[in-house]
């Protein structure tokens, strides 16, 4: 919906970055028993992701009112208490994971939100009568079932995270710098994982642009393992790199890279298989043509998994700004190959520019891992520490 479509965009500049930064400094914070320091970066972020979350309000209420949006203004009111409730949610789920608890952080986003959404729809849709859902009653749905979340959230966090009637230590520069990293970050990340359709448009190849999109859908499933593992993984690291005991968080990224890049490797012999099958099935004839771009995206993925959570521990390591760089480049590298690729390959050249981009995107964080914390976490060293019996598990 195009309602929702708009709030999930707003979401990128109304968090800028600080689930990221509030999962790091807590972890750090906690490992070193300061509850300051804890409660300080907690309040903090939420002072922070509020106020970005008005300025994005306030800039769609402007946009409510403009001739574009006449006939959506009173979908977009509906539609306002998600940018703060979706913002305060990653938040908590961040706190959450920094404590330990990473399989409750994903209750309130992953079980309740759909769970109650499912039920609301369904409830509208019978009280209608067959009538069907409108566009409003849709996104109330979704305020109310997010708003859900929330309160469950709030009671996982409030048993987490004793308050306590602490002063404040706020490291506003540290913070602030850190956020604009952050938030650079996931806005780069949110352009790369767009561009390709929106380029593929732009040369007016509208099909091509929907056999990428499916191809894109389908090749990213292959990066859901690493991004499983960054979730598990996230605490211990932190706590280990706060400790100082960079051996122990090779081991842990090891393990995780061999492991990772095992389920990743297996999805993509599967794609290969039976990718074509799934095609058929699930989409009109059209998508056949999806194959061999969805083919390349899985690979990307796959060289993803083989680096391992290069930018999970550069971020715990407060190197925040060598993974803005060097999505950065990727990113130019990406236009650059699009603009060259498309043209003449359509999909299958957005497809190759992506894995481009992305082997260089890896290649830049796994130097960086290399020179600046003398660490290597990639695939090949997790294989080399199994051969050589050492002590991965």
């Amino acid at each position: 919906m195009y309602v929702i479509g708009i709030v999930t965009l707003l979401l990128v500049p109304s968090q800028i970055g600080l689930p990221q930064l509030v999962l790091r400094e807590t972890v750090r914070a906690i490992e070193a028993d300061e509850n300051i320091a804890t409660a300080s970066i907690i309040r903090w972020s939420y002072i922070a992701v509020t106020l970005a979350g008005l300025v994005a309000i306030g800039g769609l209420l402007v946009f409510s009112q403009t001739k574009n949006a006449a006939d959506i203004a009173h979908l977009i009111l509906i539609g306002l208490p998600l940018i703060l409730l979706s913002s305060w949610n990653a938040l908590r789920a961040s706190v959450l994971r920094a404590y330990g608890w990473v399989t409750r952080s994903q209750i309130p986003e992953n079980v309740v939100k759909p769970t109650a959404l499912l039920i609301f729809i369904g409830i509208v849709a019978w009280a209608a009568g067959g009538k069907g859902v409108t566009a409003g009653q849709a996104i109330a749905a979704n305020v109310v079932a997010v708003a859900l979340a929330f309160v469950v959230g709030f009671f996982l966090f409030r048993m987490a995270h004793k308050r306590r009637n602490l002063a404040h230590r706020y490291q506003h520069s540290l913070w602030l710098w850190a956020t604009l990293a952050l938030g650079l970050t996931t806005s780069l990340r949110a352009i790369s994982t767009n561009l390709d359709i929106v380029l593929l448009g732009s040369f007016g190849m509208v099909e091509e642009a929907g056999v990428f999109k499916v191809a894109a859908l389908i090749g990213a499933q292959v990066g859901v393992a690493l991004q499983i593992a960054n979730i598990v993984v996230a605490k211990d690291v932190g706590a280990a790199l706060e400790r100082g005991q960079t051996k122990e968080v090779e081991r842990i990224l090891r393990k995780s890279s061999l492991l990772t890049a095992a389920a990743s490797a297996a999805l993509v012999l599967f794609l290969l298989a039976f990718g074509r099958v799934i095609l058929d099935i699930a989409f009109p004839p059209a998508f056949k043509e999806a194959y061999w771009p969805m083919i390349i995206l899985a690979l990307a993925q796959l060289v993803n998994c083989f680096t391992g959570s290069v930018g999970l521990l550069l971020n715990f390591a407060r190197k925040e700004w060598s993974i803005t760089g060097a999505l950065a480049i990727s990113t130019a590298a990406n236009v650059v190959l699009n603009l060259v690729l498309i043209p003449q390959y359509g999909a299958l050249g957005a497809a190759y520019s992506s894995l481009s981009s992305m082997i260089i995107w890896n290649a830049i964080l796994f130097r960086t891992v290399s020179r600046d914390l003398s660490m290597n976490i990639g695939i090949w060293a997790g294989i080399k520490d199994a051969f050589q019996r050492r002590s991965l598990w």
